[in-house]
C-alpha cells in the first residue's frame, strides 16, 4: 500500500514542476506587464504634455501647416495613450482573473481522499472558513507530503487545526507518540522532506514553511502558509 502512496505522490511531483514552470512564467509576464506600463505610458505622458504646451504657444496667426502638424501629433499622442492605457489594462485584468482561493478544510480532505487515507473530516477544527490565496496543487502537494510521512511511519493523524497567526495561515497536524524514538523517526522524516529540490521550491514560492514539534501527549506537525 505505502507503495502505491508513494507512486501517487511522485505523480503529483510531475504536474508540481509543470506548475511551477507556469507559475514562473506569470511571475515573467507580471514583471514585464509592470515594465511596459512604466516604459510605455511615462514617455507618453511627456508627450502629451508637450503637445499641450506647443498647442498653447500656436495663436490664431500661426502658420496653417504648422497648426496642421501640431493638431496631427495631438491627436496621435492622444489615440496612443489610450490604446497603452487599455493594452495594460486587459493585461492586469488576465493576472486578476489567474487569482483563485479554496477554503484550507477542503484542501485538506481532498488530500486525504487523493491517498485513500481514512480521516474523519470532523477532526478538523478551528478556522475552517480560511481561505488557501495560492495556488492550489503546491499546497495540495505540501499536505500530501505531510500525510505520506504520516502514513509511512504508521502514525494516526488525531486532529488538525487551522488557525490564522502573524499573516499566516497555521495548518496544525497532531499525532499521539508513546516513545521518544518514534518522535525522532517523524523529525528524520521531516528533514529528508526538506531536503528535496522540489519542495524547497514550493516553499520559496507560497513563504511556507514545515516545523515539528514535541507536545506531551505526543507531536506537532506544522504548516505556515502565506496568506
Amino acid at each position: 500500500m505505502i507503495s502505491k502512496k508513494l507512486k501517487k505522490i511522485k505523480h503529483l511531483e510531475e504536474h508540481v514542476i509543470l506548475k511551477l514552470k507556469l507559475l514562473k512564467l506569470q511571475d515573467d509576464f507580471k514583471s514585464l506587464v509592470s515594465i511596459v506600463a512604466h516604459d510605455i505610458t511615462t514617455p507618453l505622458g511627456y508627450l502629451k504634455f508637450s503637445t499641450e504646451i506647443l498647442n498653447s504657444q500656436l495663436d490664431e496667426k500661426a502658420d496653417k501647416n504648422l497648426k496642421e502638424t501640431a493638431r496631427v501629433i495631438t491627436n496621435s499622442t492622444s489615440k496612443l495613450n489610450k490604446e497603452a492605457i487599455q493594452i495594460i489594462a486587459d493585461a492586469r485584468s488576465k493576472l486578476e482573473k489567474q487569482k483563485e482561493f479554496w477554503p484550507a478544510k477542503d484542501v485538506i480532505v481532498s488530500s486525504f481522499e487523493n491517498f485513500d487515507i481514512d480521516f474523519d473530516k470532523n477532526l478538523i477544527s478551528g478556522q475552517l472558513k480560511a481561505e488557501l490565496k495560492t495556488d492550489l496543487i503546491l499546497n495540495k502537494y505540501l499536505i500530501s507530503s505531510i500525510l505520506v510521512c504520516f502514513y509511512k511511519l504508521k502514525l494516526k493523524i488525531d486532529s488538525i487545526v487551522i488557525e490564522s497567526k502573524e499573516e499566516k495561515l497555521l495548518i496544525r497536524f497532531n499525532s499521539s507518540i508513546d516513545k521518544a524514538e518514534t518522535y525522532k523517526l517523524v523529525e528524520s522524516e521531516i528533514k529528508g522532506l526538506k531536503q528535496k529540490e522540489i519542495l524547497n521550491s514550493i516553499c520559496d514560492y507560497l513563504d511556507a514553511e514545515i516545523s515539528l514539534k514535541e507536545e506531551k501527549t505526543g507531536l506537532s506537525l506544522s504548516l505556515n502558509l502565506a496568506n
